[in-house]
């Protein structure tokens, strides 16, 4: 099968595979740069949703913590390095 013979349907999968989906949320550092979560875990971050189109603003968590607990994304510590 041809790459033009694809059908509609899975084409459209395929480009979306990599997208945001509309609802999806985000945290970013609030001075706008692109820095790993990690970095800085003390400043606030911007709490962004996908409305299909753009990131759009929903409001400011005080720190990490608090934004990956938003988000859902608070996780245990469960590596090497880690104390028990």
């Amino acid at each position: 099968m041809e790459e033009s013979e694809i059908p509609l349907e899975r084409w459209l999968e395929l480009r979306d595979a990599g997208r945001p989906q509309v609802g999806e949320r985000r945290a970013v550092h609030a001075d706008g740069s692109r820095r790993a979560a990690h970095v800085n875990p003390d400043a606030p971050r911007l709490i962004l949703e996908w409305d299909g189109h753009t990131w759009s603003f929903l409001t400011i968590a005080p720190d990490y913590k608090t934004a990956a607990g938003m988000l859902g994304t608070v996780k245990a510590g469960t590596g090497k390095h880690r104390k028990p």
